[in-house]
């Protein structure tokens, strides 16, 4: 599966789970020096509320093989204060460095040398 037929696939599961799902912000994409961003955002219905839904897909340069998907929500009377904050999440996701799986085993002390 490709990152643009993923994020895809995110959107249209999550479509058909809301009502009057449409478009707000066209996809786009932010090429960074670390990764590569695409973003839509939709808003859809559920029960009695709307929403404003962003989908992104993040590929990171370090490591293409590893994809963040991240789906983002706001009520739609504060998408534009929000937004920003959303947008700075997104640009700060980062990879993690896994912790180190082998220890150095301790010298023996006194105490718990053999005898």
């Amino acid at each position: 599966m490709t990152p643009e037929s993923l994020l895809e696939f995110q959107i249209e599961d999550l479509g058909s789970k809301r009502e009057n799902f449409e478009v707000v912000e066209a996809k786009s994409t932010n090429e960074l020096s670390d990764k590569t961003i695409t973003t839509a955002v939709y808003a859809g219905d559920k029960d009695t509320s709307r929403f404003n839904y962003k989908f992104t897909i993040v590929e990171f340069a370090e490591n293409p093989d590893v994809l963040a998907v991240t789906l983002q929500v706001a009520f739609p009377s504060e998408w534009e204060e929000k937004k920003p904050i959303l947008t700075k999440i997104t640009e700060d996701l980062q990879l993690a460095t896994p912790p180190a799986t082998e220890t150095e085993t301790p010298a023996a002390t006194p105490e718990t040398a053999p005898e």
